[in-house]
């Protein structure tokens, strides 16, 4: 639960202020805090497992206490998708009542108990506990993780922060030089075993990407000073070592979030990207209106100066060169939103096509003219529109599922229409009704083998 909250303080904050919580980087960064976490409490366990009794059979208990936790889990997800359970359980999540709070405690006391009848450490228990409420917990559920951390921040962190504090003795480590020498060498070695094991990730993201992450995963809190207690009481680290411990998790989390932020760098926000539109021609300028009418950012690019002219005279930016590859370099591939080429001659929309794929342009999008020339198109990856081809598959499924139209027309900056492919095998055989998808989101269809199936829920 500590170690949860440690996340939530040091981590997210740095990852939300540098707007990396919904990127590929922030996603691996606080996945390999988490992991690293959950590997240091089972190690620290059995550990102290075997320095307190030695290696027996009572080093098991571990794998009795996550065979708990799997059959806990397994039959609480199963309850709570009876219909009649949720519903009782939603009821009953208002007012004093409050039985998802009052439950998510119980699973805390219970795997605590249990840790404790086991001999493992208490923080594994709570671990589990906090993991089980997690895996649990449906979309909605968000009102009852921001109670926990109300209840956690206002108590439990608090007194086990403030006892921490009461028991720091910096007069004895004034007294043992050895001790204050621990300090600048456990900074070393926590960077030396942070930063060198990023460097892997450096195939899919960048020098400053890998070494600000690894600045940030070096920052030690709780988990740090729940070691440091621990070893004082059992004996193993000397008060002095384990001040010196506290002291260096406290300096890890002043410093390195700061040294991070210098790192990290800011992504491009969607805000700041923009629609890119070759061919300012009657169509041209209508889907330009259409999305500026849902909020986004459009220029045109252009190599006519007739069409460059009817795009400023219109109202929109224009990147005007007579050389394509040019007008792509210019335009900033990272700033780029989406292209459209939208040409009444398939032969430009092709050449337009094949200047953004080279310039690394992911999305592409090209109204072709001829449906036989199509392959050429579909070869360079790009999204295609034919009128003629598509017209009929539109109107069919416009006559099957009403509601696209409502969407797809919609001037609303908040909603949106996407094809999802799931690769999750846990959701293999599962009902649209028992996924606990959020109330603003809708399953239009569901391709399957080819077919497409409206989806009522069953």
């Amino acid at each position: 639960a500590a170690s949860d909250v440690y996340k939530r303080q040091v981590l997210l904050p740095v990852l939300k202020g540098r707007g990396l919580t919904n990127t590929t980087s922030g996603q691996v960064i606080f996945l390999s805090a988490l992991i690293a976490d959950f590997l240091t409490v089972i190690l620290l366990t059995i550990f102290l497992i075997l320095l307190s009794r030695g290696f027996d059979l009572e080093v098991f208990s571990v794998v009795l206490l996550f065979l708990a936790f799997f059959l806990f889990y397994r039959l609480a997800d199963r309850f709570f998708q009876i219909s009649i359970v949720r519903r009782l359980v939603e009821e009953l999540s208002q007012a004093t009542v409050q039985i998802k709070v009052r439950g998510a405690l119980a699973i805390l006391m219970a795997f605590v108990a249990l840790a404790t009848l086991l001999g493992v450490e208490l923080i594994l228990g709570a671990f589990l506990a906090g993991m089980i409420i997690s895996l649990i917990r449906i979309p909605e559920d968000i009102d009852l993780i921001h109670k926990l951390e109300a209840f956690g921040y206002g108590f439990f962190i608090p007194v086990f922060f403030i006892m921490v504090g009461v028991e720091l003795e910096l007069g004895q480590l004034a007294d043992s030089p050895n001790s204050l020498l621990l300090l600048p060498i456990l900074l070393v070695i926590s960077l030396i075993v942070k930063i060198l094991p990023a460097l892997i990730l450096k195939r899919i993201m960048s020098w400053r990407e890998v070494l600000g992450g690894g600045l940030l995963l070096n920052t030690h809190l709780s988990l740090e000073i729940a070691v440091a207690v621990i070893g004082v009481r059992l004996e193993i680290l000397s008060p002095a070592t384990g001040t010196a411990l506290v002291l260096f998790s406290v300096i890890t989390v002043l410093l390195m979030p700061l040294l991070a932020n210098a790192l990290l760098p800011m992504p491009v926000s969607r805000q700041d990207r923009w629609m890119l539109i070759y061919s300012a021609n009657d169509l041209g300028i209508q889907v330009a209106r259409e999305l500026m009418n849902r909020g986004e950012k459009v220029r045109f690019l252009e190599n006519s100066q007739r069409l460059a002219r009817t795009a400023q005279d219109a109202g929109f930016e224009v990147i005007y060169r007579e050389n394509i590859d040019e007008c792509l370099s210019e335009a900033s591939k990272e700033y780029v939103q989406a292209l459209l080429t939208l040409s009444v001659h398939d032969d430009r929309n092709l050449m337009v096509c094949n200047a953004a794929v080279c310039a690394g342009i992911d999305h592409v999008v090209a109204l072709v003219n001829d449906p036989a020339r199509l392959p050429e198109y579909t070869s360079l990856d790009v999204n295609t529109f034919n009128p003629a081809l598509y017209q009929p598959s539109l109107l069919a499924t416009l006559a099957r599922s009403p509601d696209i139209l409502k969407i797809v027309t919609t001037t609303s900056s908040d909603q949106g229409l996407s094809e999802t492919a799931i690769t999750n095998q846990d959701l293999d055989g599962r009902r649209v009704r028992t996924l606990g998808l959020p109330g603003n989101l809708l399953v239009l269809a569901v391709t399957r083998n080819g077919e497409m199936i409206v989806p009522h829920g069953n």
